[in-house]
């Protein structure tokens, strides 16, 4: 195994399948990472589900070391050299176990029908042009026969006979078809289908006690029986309580007023009492007098139809026990329609079933054999995903284990690793380190311990919900990033969207921002203190000389500056000057007894009592600044430290350089300053000398 540094840890180089196996051998401490969530990933999305086994969304180490191992078993005499392929050769392919023999003899397969039987290698094109070949025949393995599958035209007809009646199964591609067990249940049925047909078409009164209307009038008397049979039961009630006839006739007498305008309520209202008030007799008149007017079109019917045909022309009144004669009229008609099967053999000429009856086992042979055919041809896509597989992870194995086992992609200033969304451009700075962020407030807490300074931005793809992106400052300064700034970012793809910080944790970007914070910070409150002094002095001076304009000067000063007072702010102001101006030659004549490296020595030592513990520790915060914490807010397990060099703090995080012949640039400008300052320096120490 051979190891290299990077970003404060030590990592597993992967180059070939000698890598690979390394990596299975490797403890799941010394990988990188041992968990990532699927999305995290940008690549073939074949490839990824390939990898993620239970499809939780996560990819484990258990799970890369199985597709690692399922990939080594299956390839033999590789050299062990060669990196990832779009094509595998035919002769590395090892057929020492069932599986390698089928993916040999499906590769095989493929180049033949394909007439590519001369090539010795195989690729994923080939593999896709072969499956959508198989998908577009008549058998493609779904185990869903359709009829232009059948070379009988007796068959094909049967079996669309047998489609109306079971509905059917959508298939690749959405054709309608059969599977085996509809087919089975058709033939299953038909017999009983048949035989009921021929009582059905024999049947007398004790089925058919209305005749070929009886069908129609069982359903008539269906709609409302309900409302019958609660009729007859509260009549019962109200014969032996003739205090619960009202409540039970429905009418509320709480109730709201109904309006006179709204036909539409007035139904719904009348729809919601009792087909008829209970009564203590529980007969009911056949001439409906007594019936709720939304139900009496529904009652004549029934009374004219079926009550008067079933019990006599000269009933006019229907009594519960009469009623219960009607309902028992109609039980040998409901007996004999539910044993009818359930399949729609109704869809299909009787005389057509009965000849598919008489040729059915004809027919269950010729379609055993289109499903043995199916079957056959399922097989032979299921060792072709396989081959799929193979060639998935010989062309993006090794890539991804440079993503997940260790990570140089991330490392090398022109790679991108797999888990990288592009690039932001912002305040002038290319920012090259996004990750995509799915929890903001989980991944603030978690990147808090990163010691970075992080920007969270959004953009927002064209028709797709907001994107939310980590994004690390690793060079320069804070400058103008604040929350609400807009800039541009640009996907791996170079597709470009609008970007907006939405949210960022502040830490110190470099040593010289860590330097300035606490001399910002104090220049900040002095500041805030010397606006707040000047605002207050402004006022009293604008009040001492208002008062100064109108009242007059004292007669007598209690003591010597007193009676520069009459005279304005004027002298004041002089008295101010006189008192620096000592102060200054005070300090000069102190400077003029001190040698003027001694001066030098002082200024320097008082900057480092300043500078050393600051920069000390900015140093000691920039050295924690760790990347892989990034990582886990997103959803990662994380085993070693992502630490950042130089060079990839100025790749993650950089300007743009202004052309170099260009007049007029900051280059240019520099030179320009450093000369200035050059002679500058030069005249001072010449001054200081003779001074001296």
């Amino acid at each position: 195994m051979r190891f290299e540094r990077f970003g404060g840890s030590y990592q597993l180089v992967i180059q070939d399948l000698a890598g690979l196996r390394d990596a299975c051998e490797l403890d799941d401490t010394l990988w990188v990472a041992t968990s990532a969530p699927t999305n995290a990933y940008r690549g073939n999305a074949d490839f990824l589900q390939l990898l993620d086994g239970d499809a939780d969304g996560r990819v484990r180490s258990a799970e890369v070391r199985a597709a690692i191992n399922w990939y080594l078993d299956r390839i033999e005499g590789l050299d062990s050299a060669g990196g990832p392929a779009d094509a595998l050769p035919i002769a590395a392919i090892s057929a020492r176990d069932a599986v390698g023999a089928e993916i040999l003899e499906s590769c095989r397969f493929i180049l033949g029908v394909q007439d590519l039987s001369g090539v010795e290698t195989v690729d994923l094109k080939t593999i896709q042009k072969a499956l959508a070949g198989v998908g577009s025949r008549l058998i493609n393995g779904d185990g869903i026969a359709i009829a232009e599958a059948a070379e009988d035209s007796a068959l094909a007809q049967a079996l669309r006979d047998a489609l109306v009646c079971t509905g059917g199964t959508s298939g690749v591609g959405g054709r309608l078809g059969l599977t085996r067990d509809q087919f089975l249940n058709f033939f299953g049925q038909l017999p009983a289908f048949l035989a009921w047909h021929k009582r059905d078409a024999e049947a007398g009164q004790d089925i058919l006690p209305l005749g070929p209307e009886t069908a129609k009038l069982a359903a008539h008397l269906d709609e409302h029986a309900a409302a019958l049979d609660r009729f007859f039961a509260a009549s019962a009630v109200v014969a032996y309580d003739a205090q619960a006839q009202g409540p039970l006739a429905g009418i509320d007498p709480q109730r709201r007023p109904l309006s006179t305008d709204d036909a539409s309520a007035m139904a719904a209202y009348l729809l919601s009492l009792p087909l008829a008030a209970p009564n203590p007799s529980g007969a009911l008149a056949l001439d409906g007098t007594d019936i709720n007017p939304a139900f009496r079109p529904w009652f004549k019917t029934l009374a004219d139809r079926i009550v008067r045909p079933l019990l006599g022309e000269e009933t006019h009144s229907l009594t519960t026990e009469q009623w219960q004669r009607v309902k028992s009229a109609f039980y040998a008609y409901r007996t004999h329609m539910n044993s009818k099967p359930a399949l729609n053999f109704e869809a299909v000429p009787v005389e057509r079933l009965e000849d598919w009856a008489a040729q059915a086992d004809a027919l269950r042979a010729g379609m055993e054999a289109i499903f043995k055919e199916e079957e056959r041809v399922a097989a032979l896509i299921k060792k072709i995903e396989n081959v799929k597989k193979l060639l998935l992870l010989h062309r993006h194995l090794i890539p991804f284990a440079n993503n997940y086992v260790s990570f140089p992609d991330m490392y090398a200033g022109g790679r991108r690793a797999f888990f990288e969304q592009g690039s932001l451009v912002m305040d002038q700075r290319h920012f090259n380190f996004c990750l995509q962020v799915t929890d903001l407030k989980a991944h603030m807490a978690q990147a808090q311990n990163s010691s970075l300074f992080v920007l969270y931005v959004e953009i927002a793809p064209p028709g797709q919900p907001p994107v939310t992106l980590a994004v690390p400052v690793t060079s320069g300064s804070k400058q103008n990033l604040a929350v609400g700034k807009r800039g541009v970012f640009y996907d791996i793809d170079n597709r470009q969207y609008d970007a907006r910080i939405v949210n960022l944790i502040e830490n110190p970007v470099s040593i010289w921002e860590a330097l300035c914070m606490p001399f910002v910070k104090l220049w900040r409150s002095a500041e805030g203190k010397i606006e707040k002094w000047s605002g207050s002095a402004e006022t009293q001076l604008q009040k001492g000389f208002d008062d100064s304009l109108k009242a007059p000067a004292p007669a007598a000063a209690p003591n010597a500056l007193s009676k520069f007072s009459g005279t304005g702010p004027l002298v004041g102001l002089g008295v101010v000057t006189a008192a620096l101006g000592s102060s200054f030659a005070f300090i000069t004549k102190t400077l003029s007894g001190i040698g003027w490296g001694q001066v030098v020595l002082a200024v320097l030592g008082g900057a480092l009592v300043v500078v050393l513990p600051v920069s000390t520790v900015a140093f000691m915060k920039l050295r924690k600044q760790d990347l892989s914490a990034l990582l886990e807010g997103s959803g990662w397990a994380i085993n070693a430290r992502m630490r950042l060099d130089r060079k990839q703090r100025h790749f993650f995080t950089h300007r743009a350089r202004f052309p170099k012949e260009a007049a007029g640039t900051p280059r240019k400008r520099l030179r320009g300053w450093v000369l200035a300052l050059g002679l500058l320096l030069v005249a001072l120490a010449y001054g200081i000398r003779l001074w001296h």
